[in-house]
């Protein structure tokens, strides 16, 4: 079997290094990697306004924060297609064109994104810009947009369809006048898509592209079978080395960073979000939480290596990082422990969606929190105490009896090396 699987994993494994060093992929990874800042202070603004903490609510009421904690939320998440469509366009840039700062690309999409998005008028006769396509429900065609103003962009630059000043001139000048044919050009372009979807009963692209692939996509990525297969693949990426996550994020990530956006937006007007799976979800009830659970195991174990693995990788794991286990252990390529390191993400998944589905524990909030905050934090602030009891089952007390088997034997085997070792 080991052979095998070896055999086949080397059969793949180009494949995997070319999604992995796609440079479109790794711009699209980064762009929405560089939103995470903006999701934090988005997130934590609301969770100050609807969580219920006392005294301090009630300040926070009475003292008018809450309309200033509001207006962050809303010029955070409210806006999270325009952070995106800035920021992937930014990233696509820089990863295709060397010595290109990627702020050209940027503003030239965030014109594009505007261009596309429609005019409203308030009771007043005010034109305005309604914010329901700048936050999550624009996010795909953020993607859409970045990535032809980018493409587009770049074909100018590398065809020297620019304006080129002579030698003397400034770069920041010069940088200037290089971007203004590409900018015509993508304006023009979707100028003619924003008329052509006014002629029909779409009205406008934001429509088309959410009701044709956002919503499609979101119910397809939003399922159980998808977070489950994820997670799986992931562990067997992980199994040979590779950053799981690092490969797989650029496909779910948009996906569930829209859904978590729409838990959020309904966790500000006092409803239970509508999604159960997304980045919240997959953080909270499948990273790095059983890592916990096995160091607990190896502190017990009577391999004197093991204990020691156990004292270096207890403090890590606490914090959410594996690497110290995964490559000190090392639990990569080790076929001893392939049966729960493949299955235990999945296990802890589908027991997470079965207790919010069944209405046990409520939808998380989709809040956004830094990674590296010690286990349990991340989980109270997404549902209080019925998610942390939650994450507590589902990251310790279900792995820490997953691995109990796999761990003992594979100790008991060390033992006897070590004293085998000892009486030498």
């Amino acid at each position: 079997m080991k052979e095998k699987f070896e055999s086949f994993f080397e059969k793949i494994s180009p494949m995997i290094n070319k999604i992995s060093t796609n440079r479109f992929l790794q711009g699209l990874s980064g762009g929405m990697m560089a939103t995470l800042p903006i999701t934090v202070v988005g997130s934590f603004a609301l969770l100050l306004v609807v969580v219920p903490l006392g005294p301090i609510s009630t300040f926070i009421q009475n003292s008018g924060l809450s309309k200033v904690f509001n207006t962050v939320y809303t010029y955070t998440m409210g806006l999270l297609a325009v952070y995106m469509v800035f920021f992937i366009a930014k990233n696509l840039a820089n990863q295709y064109l060397k010595n290109d700062d990627g702020m050209t690309a940027a503003a030239i999409a965030f014109l594009s994104f505007l261009i596309v998005t429609p005019l409203g008028a308030t009771a007043d006769e005010v034109t305005a810009i309604p914010t329901t396509w700048l936050g999550a429900q624009g996010a795909f065609t953020a993607i859409i947009v970045a990535s032809v103003s980018v493409a587009i962009y770049r074909y100018c630059k590398v065809h020297h369809l620019t304006i080129k000043m002579p030698e003397g001139v400034p770069p920041m000048v010069s940088n200037v006048f290089e971007g203004i044919i590409p900018f015509v050009i993508v304006a023009v372009l979707f100028m003619g898509v924003n008329y052509a979807f006014s002629l029909t009963s779409v009205e406008c692209l934001h429509q088309a592209v959410y009701t044709l692939l956002q919503v499609p996509m979101q119910s397809l990525g939003g399922s159980i079978w998808a977070v489950l297969f994820i997670a799986f693949f992931a562990q067997v990426l992980w199994f040979f080395g590779i950053h799981g996550q690092n490969v797989l994020s650029p496909f779910y990530n948009p996906i569930w960073l829209a859904l978590d956006a729409a838990n959020l937006a309904a966790y500000s007007t006092g409803v239970a979000g509508p999604n159960i799976v997304g980045n919240a979800f997959y953080n909270i009830f499948c990273f790095g939480g059983y890592q916990i659970a096995l160091c607990l195991l190896l502190l017990r174990a009577r391999s004197k290596q093991f204990r020691e693995f156990g004292k270096l990788g207890i403090g890590p794991a606490i914090f959410g990082i594996g690497e110290p286990l995964n490559f000190g252990m090392p639990l990569i390529l080790n076929f001893k422990f392939i049966v729960p390191f493949l299955t235990n993400g999945v296990l802890m998944l589908a027991v997470a969606y079965l207790a919010i589905a069944s209405g046990l524990v409520p939808h998380l909030n989709g809040t956004t929190f830094v990674f590296g905050l010690p286990f349990g934090i991340g989980a109270f602030l997404e549902g209080g105490w019925k998610v942390l009891a939650l994450a507590i089952v589902v990251n310790i007390i279900l792995p820490y009896f997953l691995w109990m088997p796999w761990v003992k034997m594979a100790d008991k085997e060390a033992y006897q090396q070590e004293q085998g070792a000892h009486k030498e």
